[in-house]
């Protein structure tokens, strides 16, 4: 710890201006009560240097940058008081003294604003364009210290944001009440046993492991602390713990590919660590499949916070402490804390006893006549019936004006928690409704429609920029006294009452991961993330508004949800066709799911604008090749839409994306035959809905394995340029060029994809979409152009990963399409080699994930293919039982599946000279196959076939094993090893 002038609570300068002194004390507060102890420590986590941190703790100088950049790492809004504070400080210096000062003083770096920058937005069919958005901090502008890949951004670098392990301390109360006996029990916890503190959402559990946390920290303890809300939270945190502790980005890498325990090797760190540690695991509410990650430490405590209190889903190692309601004396306590001497203390308790004890409740409750106190609703109308309340009495009585069904018909809350939480969920919901009500006396009555605006969307970070003014203005949602114009306003203030909070997610390539091994593959590759302000409400805020909404009159709701229509098609105007956008449009799905699945079906413009927001969404998932999500949105589309009239054009095209799941069973055909001639007689043979709609037909004979008529189809769609330009020209043509070599017509084949190639690569075909690109290399592939197709992988490889694409489904498939053509070029070696960074990509997937599980099946049989080439059979055999391995508990060893991989388990046992292991498998493999006669037409398709193998393989093994048999023409060959 530095020495009593470099700490937080150090001196301050008594020549200091009044105003800076006042100013830097409020300074102090803020970042002890964050936990902050010295400068140094200031100055490292908020990047600004210790000299500028020093003087503003001082009241010798601080511009409102660094106030600005010192409260947000404390948790705390820069809001409009704290900018009076700051402009009375500066104006307290004599201008001479501060002219003077600013020419000798050192100036802080520069603190990227929220500035405006383009964000790349396109409607359909339509050139990109840009709105006002949150610009990112520019190389020149990095904080001294700052990783250079952290600083800067562009709209392409975008990747899921990676936590902080630093415990939330700003988030703890001045005095947590209740919670002295639990705290001294965690104190002297045992290490070898896990702490779950269980129970009621809301009730304080976090705040119970904060404290622990401050402690800790204080008493020389490392703290970590992980998010657990999901899976990927606790992923992601526990791998940052890894680094944390020392464990090297190589052994990391390979454990979070699934080829090591990733929980062995943290906890190996964690038992290792030489200073002793608190490990708070917070929000764990869904711990199935995820408790091998909560383990008892040698080092250090761990402690779980998490609504599930069955001992039985912890374990034998674990400890339950359950976290209830406050009794109304606690409760009482935390009302005064918060709001002062707002009536006698009896009033308190009866409040606290009332509001249920729980901590989240009595929080917003305190707040809200906190602000009373303040003068916040003391002007009403002569009319208004409502009455001032800024006392514990008071708001009681409102809250039975309010909703005295509250209480449940006037029954006592305060039971176990799992009985109480309906009545709880519905108290807490009137105590955010009184809130709102005290915005809108306030003059802010846009706060509680933004509120319930939010909640027509997924409780998932909402992306801020998008919910932009002009929006919100064009929406009509605003009338009366509410205006456009106080959103801003009302925004600041839902998140000063603890409504809303704004967090910032960094999006740029994950931690480990922007490392390609290569150059920079596009302009701004090598920038740091940008960081993407969201909205985040707590989803319990977000339910209740909703059902509030629900309450409220029809033309209300019916304005609420074309408001919400705008804003979906706000948020599917990003370009989707810009690969550096997909994470944002990843954050931005859920919201058009969510929306849709909730709009009401009867106003039929409001439905239809969520149904274009969805159908860019689906558009979206065809460019970036997200197959499952394709067919979620295909199918949320149809069922929406059956609301519209048949003869809908977003009815018909209902039925056009459902052509997508189209087999080969040969249904849908005449749905497509029937939307393709509507389209022609309605719009004409060259209109964009008609070409459409013929693509939709050409695919569904295709995968229906008509390829005559498929071939007819496609070489119409391109004679249509003969005309003039036409949409998706380049896919048009790669399906011509696929059907061809399908047909035998390779020679034909051939030139089509070469001269398709030269019209591309001298720009007379638009080509600007990378999935058209990766079309052209598979066709360039099937037509035996392997060095051209090659090009082509790697040209748009690069581009996805220069554009933060890496993690893409179009970046996999052509990861996997770049494997297969080397291998193609007899290259097995270099092919192996992408195939097992590709496989580490995928990492373990459980067959509950069908499309992925399957697919990494299919490339481990590829790579046992590869093995198998280059003579190394000794590790297609140990791949293959790990393959079974992996079998046994979701399938039986006799299915089709590993019936192929025991016959190629065979062929490598033998390879390898391993025989005596070969014989033992075959025989175990003809038993299970059966045998010949009655009976075998009914084996799985295929079985007979494979069958025939593995008994010439055997007779020519040992001719007694199969008497009576007639032997198969030709050497048995080396067979599907998957």
């Amino acid at each position: 710890m530095e020495d009593g002038t470099d700490t937080v609570s150090g001196s301050i300068d008594g020549n200091a201006p009044a105003g800076m002194r006042e100013l830097a004390t409020r300074l102090r507060t803020v970042l002890s009560r964050a936990g902050y102890g010295g400068i140094r420590e200031v100055a490292e986590a908020s990047g600004l240097s210790r000299s500028t941190v020093s003087d503003a703790l001082r009241g010798n100088r601080a511009t409102w940058a660094t106030v600005t950049v010192l409260l947000r790492h404390c948790g705390v809004a820069p809001d409009a008081s704290w900018k009076r504070l700051h402009e009375a400080a500066r104006r307290s210096r004599h201008e001479p003294d501060q002219e003077r000062a600013d020419r000798h003083s050192p100036e802080p770096e520069p603190v990227p604003e929220p500035v405006s920058a383009p964000v790349p937005v396109a409607p359909a069919g339509s050139p990109a364009r840009t709105v006002p958005g949150p610009r990112p901090p520019s190389p020149a502008t990095a904080h001294p210290g700052a990783d250079a890949g952290a600083v800067g951004a562009v709209a392409g670098a975008v990747a899921p944001g990676v936590p902080s392990l630093r415990a939330p301390y700003g988030e703890l109360p001045h005095h947590v009440r209740g919670r002295a006996e639990l705290l001294r029990t965690l104190e002297a916890a045992d290490r070898e046993r896990v702490h779950v503190l269980c129970g009621l959402g809301g009730s304080g559990k976090t705040t119970v492991a904060l404290e622990l946390a401050r402690v800790a920290r204080r008493t020389g303890h490392r703290v970590l602390w992980v998010s657990a809300t999901t899976r990927g939270a606790l992923h992601t945190g526990m791998r940052r713990v890894a680094r944390e502790l020392g464990v090297s980005a190589a052994e990391v890498e390979e454990a979070w590919a699934g080829l090591t325990s990733a929980p062995d090797l943290v906890w190996r760190a964690l038992d290792a660590a030489e200073r002793p540690w608190l490990l708070v695991l917070d929000n764990m509410d869904e711990p199935e499949g995820l408790t091998d990650w909560v383990r008892p430490g040698a080092a250090g405590l761990t402690v779980v916070t998490s609504r599930v209190g069955n001992p039985m889903v912890w374990g034998a190692e674990a400890v339950c402490h359950p976290v209830d309601v406050l009794s109304p004396e606690d409760g009482a306590h935390v009302l005064v804390d918060l709001a002062g001497q707002a009536g006698p203390t009896e009033d308190a308790r009866a409040l606290a006893e009332r509001l249920g004890g729980l901590p989240l409740a009595l929080r917003l409750a305190g707040a809200y006549l906190a602000r009373s106190a303040r003068g916040a609703g003391l002007l009403r109308r002569r009319d208004g019936d409502d009455a001032y309340v800024r006392d514990f009495a008071g708001y009681a009585a409102a809250l039975d004006r309010l909703g005295p069904d509250l209480l449940d018909r006037g029954e006592r809350l305060g039971g176990p928690a799992g009985d109480d939480e309906r009545r709880l969920r519905r108290l807490v919901g009137r105590t955010w409704e009184m809130s709102l009500d005290l915005l809108e006396a306030q003059g802010l009555p846009e706060a509680r429609l933004l509120l319930r605006l939010l909640s027509c969307f997924a409780p998932a970070p909402f992306p801020a920029q998008l919910l932009d003014l002009d929006t919100l203005e064009q929406s009509g949602l605003f009338t009366g006294a509410a205006r456009a114009g106080g959103c801003d306003a009302a925004l600041e203030s839902l998140v000063d009452m603890s409504l809303v909070r704004v967090e910032d997610l960094r999006l740029g390539e994950t931690e480990d991961e922007h490392d390609t091994g290569g150059e920079c593959a596009g302009e701004g590759a090598c920038e740091g993330p940008m960081v993407l302000p969201c909205l985040v409400a707590h989803p319990l805020v977000l339910e209740v508004s909703r059902l509030n909404a629900r309450r409220a009159g029809a033309g209300e709701r019916d304005r609420l949800w074309r408001a919400a229509s705008l804003v979906a098609l706000r948020l599917a105007s990003v370009d989707a066709g810009e690969p550096g956008m997909w994470k944002v449009w990843d954050l931005l799905v859920p919201h058009l799911r969510a929306g849709l699945r909730g709009v009401p079906d009867h106003d039929e413009p409001t439905l239809v604008r969520f149904l274009s927001a969805v159908n860019l969404a689906h558009g979206y998932a065809v460019v970036s090749n997200g197959y499952d999500l394709q067919e979620e949105l295909a199918a949320l589309f149809g069922e929406k839409a059956a609301a519209l009239p048949p003869d809908h054009p977003a009815a018909l095209h209902a039925r056009q994306l459902a052509l997508r799941d189209v087999d080969g069973s040969g249904e849908g055909i005449d749905t497509a035959h029937a939307l393709y001639e509507a389209a022609r007689e309605e719009h004409g043979e060259h209109h964009a809905h008609t070409v459409q709609a013929r693509h939709s037909l050409a695919r569904a004979l295709y995968a229906t394995g008509d390829l005559p008529a498929a071939e007819r189809e496609y070489r119409a769609l391109v004679s249509l340029e003969d005309d003039g330009p036409v949409p998706e020209a380049l896919h048009h043509r790669t399906g011509l060029i696929t059907v061809l070599a399908e047909l035998g017509k390779g020679d034909e084949a051939t030139a089509q994809a070469r001269a398709l190639l030269s019209l591309v690569e001298e720009g007379r075909l638009d080509a600007d979409d990378l999935s058209a690109r990766h079309h052209l290399g598979h066709a360039l592939d099937v037509t035996g152009l392997y060095a051209d197709g090659e090009r082509l992988h790697r040209r748009v490889l690069a581009e996805l990963e220069g554009a933060g694409a890496r993690g893409s489904h179009l970046h996999l498939h052509t990861t996997r399409m770049l494997a297969e053509n080397l291998a193609a070029q007899q290259r097995h070696e270099e092919a192996l080699g992408v195939l097992d960074g590709l496989l580490h990509r995928y990492g373990a997937v459980s067959p509950a994930h069908e499309r992925p599980y399957n697919e990494r099946l299919r490339l481990l049989d590829r790579r046992a293919r590869l093995l198998h080439r280059l003579g190394r059979y000794d590790e297609v055999v140990e791949q293959l039982r790990r393959l079974l391995a992996e079998f046994a508990p979701v399938m039986p060893s006799d299915a089709p599946a590993a019936l192929n991989v025991r016959y190629g388990l065979v062929l490598n046992l033998l390879h390898a000279g391993r025989s005596a292991e070969a014989d033992a498998e075959l025989s175990a493999l003809m038993k299970d196959l059966g045998p010949e006669g009655p009976g075998a037409e009914e084996r799985p398709e295929g079985g007979a076939a494979l069958r025939q193998r593995v008994v010439a393989l055997a007779e020519r093994l040992d001719p007694a094993r199969c008497p009576g048999h007639v032997r198969s023409d030709g050497p048995a060959g080396p067979g599907s090893t998957a």
